[in-house]
C-alpha cells in the first residue's frame, strides 16, 4: 500500500474535522429529527381519524361537520372504534363494509398504543453501545420517569426507526378506510337501487 503524503493526511484530517459535530450539536440535530418524526406521526394518525368521522357520518347519514363535532367532543379512541363498529351492526345493511371495518378495526387498535406514545411521552437521549469503539447517542421515546404504571413499565422504548414504521402502517389503516368508504358508498348505492 503506497504511503500517503503528509499534504493528503492534513486534507484528509480536514475534512473527517468538518464531518465531525460536537456532541451538543449531534444531540440538538438528533433532537430536531426525532421531534419531526413524532409530529409525523401524529399527523397521519390525525389524517386516519378524519376518514373514521367519514365512516361515522355515513353509517349515521349525517353531514360530516356533525359527525366531526360528536367525533371529536369523544376523547377515547376506544369510544370512537366501538360506536362505529356498533353503528355497522345497527345498520346491518352493509356486510361486506362491516367485515372490512373488522380487520381494519383490530389495525387501529393495535397501533393505539403507540399513538399515545407519540402524544404524551418524551424523548430522552442515551449513550448506547453500537458495538465499536464510537460513542453514539440514541434517543428514544419513553414515558415520563414518574409514571409508574404496569403498562408504562413494560413500555419497550420507540427509535426514530419505529416510528416510521407506525407511519408506515397508519398509511396503510388510511388507505384501508378509504377503500372502505368506497365499499360503503357502492353497497349504499346497490341497497337504494334493489
Amino acid at each position: 500500500m503506497a504511503e500517503i503524503s503528509k499534504k493528503e493526511q492534513r486534507r484528509r484530517q480536514k475534512l473527517l474535522r468538518e464531518q465531525v459535530k460536537p456532541l451538543s450539536v449531534a444531540m440538538r440535530d438528533q433532537a430536531k429529527n426525532f421531534y419531526m418524526i413524532v409530529g409525523m406521526g401524529i399527523t397521519r394518525w390525525s389524517r386516519m381519524e378524519e376518514r373514521l368521522i367519514q365512516v361515522a357520518a355515513k353509517l349515521l347519514h349525517i353531514h360530516e361537520d356533525k359527525a366531526g363535532l360528536v367525533m371529536y367532543s369523544i376523547i377515547n379512541v376506544h369510544v370512537w372504534l366501538q360506536i362505529i363498529d356498533d353503528l355497522f351492526v345497527f345498520d346491518g345493511t352493509l356486510p361486506k363494509s362491516l367485515k372490512r371495518w373488522r380487520s381494519i378495526l383490530s389495525s387501529i387498535r393495535a397501533e393505539n398504543d403507540i399513538r399515545v406514545g407519540l402524544a404524551h411521552y418524551s424523548i430522552s437521549q442515551e449513550d448506547v453501545d453500537p458495538g465499536e469503539e464510537l460513542r453514539a447517542i440514541q434517543a428514544f421515546l419513553r414515558p415520563g420517569k414518574l409514571d409508574i404504571r404496569k403498562k408504562s413499565k413494560t413500555w419497550k422504548p420507540l427509535t426514530m426507526t419505529e416510528i416510521g414504521k407506525f407511519i408506515g402502517r397508519v398509511n396503510d389503516i388510511h388507505d384501508a378506510l378509504v377503500s372502505l368508504l368506497a365499499l360503503m358508498e357502492a353497497e349504499i348505492i346497490a341497497a337504494k337501487t334493489a
